[in-house]
């Protein structure tokens, strides 16, 4: 697992792209923004290597397309059960910086282009805004 310290207190958008054992390309997994990236991916890191898997859930998870990804979640805990998933189904994976602006419209432009997997526009599938 990849982490540049140069990330801390950089404002931007992340993606994270992952390799499953029989793949040889990595694929886009996820994709983030924040005014500062650094300290979200350290959060990710921390429940990719000490969040155990669980299969408790209740929810079924879906991405932006109504696809479900292979796991339930509870509620109020997505993070916790997203993360461990990745790390059970993927044996190579990597944090990139792609933008220097916490922009959602380029976050969007991204995961769209890439085909991120769990990405899911910010909310569940189905939900609206609550503006």
């Amino acid at each position: 697992m990849n982490f540049k310290t140069e990330y801390i207190r950089q404002e931007g958008i992340w993606a994270l792209h992952g390799k499953k054992k029989a793949e040889e390309k990595y694929s886009c997994l996820l994709v983030g923004k924040n005014k500062d990236i650094g300290s979200e991916i350290i959060n990710d890191l921390g429940r990719l290597h000490f969040v155990s898997f669980r299969e408790n859930g209740t929810i079924k998870y879906k991405n932006y397309n109504n696809v479900y990804c292979g796991f339930s979640y509870a509620p109020w805990q997505v993070q916790d059960y997203l993360y461990p998933y990745i790390a059970k189904e993927y044996c190579a994976l990597k944090f990139v910086c792609i933008h220097d602006k916490s922009d959602f419209q380029k976050e969007q432009e991204y995961a769209r282009e890439k085909e991120a997997f769990f990405w899911r526009n910010g909310r569940p599938y189905g939900t609206k805004n609550r503006n």
